[in-house]
């Protein structure tokens, strides 16, 4: 074209063909994300301190919490910042194969 200049019809197929290849805008950034689940980590694994160097005779009466909400919920959110790109990346994986 003439000295560089696009043509309208350029220009829009040009912008078309950048928004197809970007993803879809994420509520959040992942840093945010990874801030929240570290902070999640961190709150529900305090309990489990007191409970590991609390007397005996007065945690017992909290056990089933420790049991079935704090100690899952510490080794999710873990096993999820250790290896959650790999889950995701399954994930990923298998919606792309339905979509074909």
């Amino acid at each position: 074209m003439n000295g560089g200049i696009l043509s309208a019809h350029q220009t829009h197929f040009r912008f078309a063909k950048e928004a197809q290849t970007r993803s879809p805008p994420s509520a959040m950034k992942d840093t945010t994300k990874r801030s929240i689940l570290r902070w999640i980590h961190i709150l529900f694994a305090l309990p489990l301190v007191g409970y590991i160097y609390g007397p005996p005779a007065e945690t017992v009466q909290y056990l089933p919490y420790f049991r079935f909400i704090y100690f899952p919920v510490v080794v999710l959110s873990g096993l999820w910042m250790w290896k959650g790109h790999v889950i995701r990346r399954l994930f990923s994986r298998r919606r792309d194969d339905r979509s074909l």
